[in-house]
């Protein structure tokens, strides 16, 4: 029995790598999660910075549009249920879902606040300053952009349920395509490039987050957190 086990341990991995249905399932499930994780653990930074609102309101308003995530997924699971639908038409279906998503997702860069030239990175005790001879304390200037602020919440929080119903789906296209034997090591496979992109995400936009940074901490000769951002290159 062992020596079986290992026979097929050794054979599994390449008929899955093999597998063209599975390997475009995955690596397009691995892509969009990194890329959504990433937008998401820097959401708050990116409203605060492009739409000058301060930290709690960034980071409040940002926990609230991904409520919507657990209505896409329950949604599509429950119409997964109820309808029971080929293996052709839920990969018809992940197809629609992701390029709708993307879709509404891209609309969000018509929402931006248009400052001009001016970044007022700096405000007074009793509100932003022109007078540089003034005195001076840290922090962003609040910008009047609350409509367009709003409505790029809208926005995330509706291309985040249609991007996450598909969940379930690309669950059971995992499931279906290959072997019985082998959908043990189809999961596995799957989860693990999901617990990768979970990582990789946040470091990649992590890393073009900081291309934007205009001025960096400086204590003691080492550089330390971004003090202030560039809306026009976040966006």
């Amino acid at each position: 029995m062992l020596e079986c086990l290992l026979a097929s341990l050794s054979t599994a991995p390449l008929r899955l790598l093999k597998n063209p249905v599975l390997m475009a399932c995955i690596m397009s499930n691995f892509f969009f999660l990194m890329s959504i994780i990433g937008f998401y653990a820097y959401q708050p930074k990116y409203l605060e910075h492009h739409f000058r609102v301060n930290k709690a309101t960034a980071t409040t308003y940002s926990a609230v549009s991904k409520v919507t995530l657990v209505f896409g997924i329950l949604g599509s699971g429950l119409l997964m249920r109820r309808f029971r639908p080929s293996g052709r038409l839920v990969s018809g279906l992940i197809v629609a879902f992701r390029v709708v998503g993307a879709f509404v997702f891209l609309t969000n860069f018509f929402f931006y606040c248009n400052f001009g030239d001016d970044l007022p990175v700096i405000r007074g005790p009793n509100g932003c300053l022109d007078d540089v001879g003034a005195t001076l304390a840290s922090g962003l200037c609040q910008g009047g952009c609350e409509h367009a602020f709003h409505w790029f919440l809208i926005m995330v929080a509706i291309s985040g349920m249609i991007k996450s119903a598909v969940s379930i789906p690309h669950v059971i296209i995992v499931l279906r395509c290959v072997l019985p034997e082998d959908k043990a090591m189809a999961m596995g496979l799957s989860g693990a490039l999901v617990a990768i992109s979970f990582g990789a995400g946040p470091l990649i936009m992590g890393s073009l987050v900081d291309h934007a940074c205009l001025v960096w901490e400086q204590s003691c000769g080492h550089t330390g957190a971004c003090w202030v951002y560039d809306p026009d290159m976040l966006s």
